[in-house]
């Protein structure tokens, strides 16, 4: 009903100056921010941020300036924010008083979590910011999901390193059992499917990519008849095909991202899903539309550098079906 949908999507959306801060202050754990960052509609100057580690655990403190873009509405606050390791994150929020306040908040956050007190830690955010403590629920929804995989980063890392363990010196005896047409054990399978698809989601990420190495684990997968994790593979494409398009539009002429990008789509036709080109066909056909006709009178007048770049275009284009 109406209200459900309110008290569970609309009002969790909601934000105020002081939730903006716990939302910085919490993500400033894992993420770097400039002196003077746009969060979403509100700009956040940061007068300090002092950051801290032991072992896993790790403490941030801090003061900032937040103004709303939309109603020039301002807040002044200061902050603490800990992570002692999985899911155990706390972040405080309240009004900055004065620079001799902050710097005895600082202190004592500074000295207690120093000494590995972290019991004490605890209590202190009791203390220090009664009402006023916040967890990874209270982030911007879209900013979650990015906080919980740099939280799980080093489980994920650990998971991962187990499943090599299992999976690569037993590649012999797995295709040894292909031979034979014998089913993997369900472990075999478990880690071969873990390994490829984590391979496979790293080496997307290199640049430039390597074709024969992409090739070499799409071609295991399909011999060990794994399921390759086509949600999470297709995310990563359009997320890099984007970011390189983007970079086309920017710099038409560099001949050495039109070479990416066609990789790029080399590699989309080697998969075994789709993948959706509208990012890279739309500022393709801005290009066409403004840099082409430039590039193509420089090749007539004998330009042999916009001879090749007309070339790769062209090859580029034929390869996404737009037209010229």
């Amino acid at each position: 009903n109406g209200q459900q949908i309110y008290e569970t999507r609309i009002r969790p959306a909601v934000t105020d100056l002081r939730k903006v801060a716990a939302h910085y202050a919490i993500s400033s754990l894992f993420e770097h921010y400039a002196e003077t960052t746009q969060l979403y509609c509100y700009t956040v100057y940061s007068g300090s941020t002092v950051k801290m580690r032991a072992g896993r655990a790790r403490m941030t403190v801090g003061r900032l300036d937040i103004t709303s873009n939309t109603t020039l509405e301002t807040g002044s606050f200061a902050f603490c924010a800990v992570h002692f390791g999985d899911h155990n994150l706390t972040g405080g929020v309240r009004d900055f008083r004065s620079n001799e306040d902050y710097q005895s908040l600082l202190k004592e956050m500074q000295e207690t979590f120093n000494a590995a007190e972290l019991m004490r830690v605890v209590r202190l955010f009791d203390r220090h910011f009664p009402g006023s403590l916040y967890s990874l629920k209270q982030l911007f929804r879209d900013e979650q999901r990015n906080i919980v995989d740099l939280m799980l980063k080093p489980t994920i890392s650990d998971v991962d390193s187990a499943y090599r363990e299992i999976y690569e010196p037993n590649v012999p005896l797995m295709r040894f059992l292909e031979d034979l047409r014998v089913p993997l054990p369900k472990a075999f399978d478990l880690a071969a499917q873990f390994v490829l698809n984590s391979g496979l989601v790293r080496a997307l990420d290199k640049e430039p990519l390597d074709l024969a190495e992409i090739s070499s684990l799409l071609q295991q997968a399909k011999t060990r008849r794994i399921a390759l994790d086509s949600p999470q593979l297709g995310f990563q494409l359009r997320r890099v095909i984007k970011q390189r398009s983007e970079r086309f539009r920017s710099r038409p002429a560099d001949p050495g991202i039109l070479t990416r990008l066609e990789d790029l789509v080399k590699l989309v036709h080697m998969l075994p899903f789709q993948v959706v080109l509208w990012d890279l066909e739309n500022v393709l056909y801005e290009v066409i539309q403004t840099r082409y006709p430039v590039m193509k009178k420089r090749a007539e007048r004998g330009d042999e550098v916009a001879q090749s770049w007309l070339t790769a275009l062209e090859n580029l284009a034929e390869k996404v079906r737009v037209r010229i």
